[in-house]
């Protein structure tokens, strides 16, 4: 598994079809308006798709946005690369302490300051502590995914892309991922999921999650949880009863305690 999901990090974050539209300037291909929200010339410049954030194999839980969102400011590798820096390296150990701060301040550009609390995930580190029932670890805890990986401002170009996207990517990730409950962020996310129509993957209610059943090779429940900057009740508690809470934090637990000793960054 390990090295699948190496290779799927690689294959994501060096897209062909991201790359194939710079490269051609294909105005008809699904992703090239999402491509063309970063306004770059060149595949060297341009910020990589972000295929998760985290350790994807060991985390149990497993948020998903729309698509990560451009910043200007941050630390971010680009399609040029860095030869000090691997893409391996930066995803998995992304909210490892250096890259982003606390789990919350992405490393600026310049490599001396962090930014500002990204409200975004300093949400999602709330709830995954609701969820919990205790102080949760970012990265370990939970890990981080969108169903479309290209960036772009107020999710430009994700109708366009999703399909293509979700098709090429989703089932993969998933395989590669030892989450057992995986979070769909707002409704825009939740109706994008139930619209792919991708075999193995259910139907998700508003409230109460999916039943525990085997997504991509494992186990798993899917539930929703409203977007951080909208206007619903943004608890676990709105969506979900406690029992099924209770029921949800003791399969992750459970899936935690199976993790062997010294994988990945585990801590006991």
């Amino acid at each position: 598994m390990i090295g699948n999901r190496e290779a799927l990090l690689m294959e994501i974050a060096n897209c062909e079809i991201a790359r194939h539209v710079l490269e051609t300037g294909d105005h008809h291909c699904a992703c090239a308006k999402i491509v063309a929200c970063q306004a770059t010339p060149t595949w060297n410049l341009f910020q990589v798709p972000e295929p998760w954030s985290g350790h994807l194999e060991e985390s149990p839980i497993l948020f998903f946005s729309s698509n990560p969102s451009i910043s200007t400011r941050e630390a971010y590798p680009r399609g040029g690369g860095d030869p000090k820096v691997s893409l391996q390296c930066f995803f998995e150990s992304r909210f490892d302490g250096y890259w982003i701060k606390q789990g919350k301040q992405a490393l600026d550009a310049d490599l001396n300051n962090y930014g500002p609390i990204v409200r975004y995930w300093s949400s999602i580190q709330n709830r995954a502590e609701e969820l919990l029932g205790r102080k949760a670890r970012p990265g370990i805890d939970y890990a981080l995914s969108e169903i479309v990986h290209c960036k772009s401002e107020k999710e430009e170009g994700v109708k366009e892309a999703l399909v293509t996207c979700a098709n090429r990517y989703m089932m993969k990730l998933l395989s590669c991922s030892g989450a057992v409950a995986l979070v769909l962020v707002g409704d825009k996310v939740l109706n994008h999921w139930n619209s792919l129509g991708l075999a193995g993957l259910p139907q998700v209610p508003l409230k109460g999650g999916t039943a525990l059943q085997e997504i991509a090779g494992r186990k798993r429940v899917v539930i929703y949880l409203a977007a951080p900057a909208g206007p619903k009740p943004k608890l676990f508690a709105h969506y979900l009863p406690k029992e099924r809470i209770l029921e949800i934090r003791q399969l992750i637990e459970q899936a935690r305690a199976s993790v062997p000793k010294g994988c990945g960054n585990w801590i006991t």
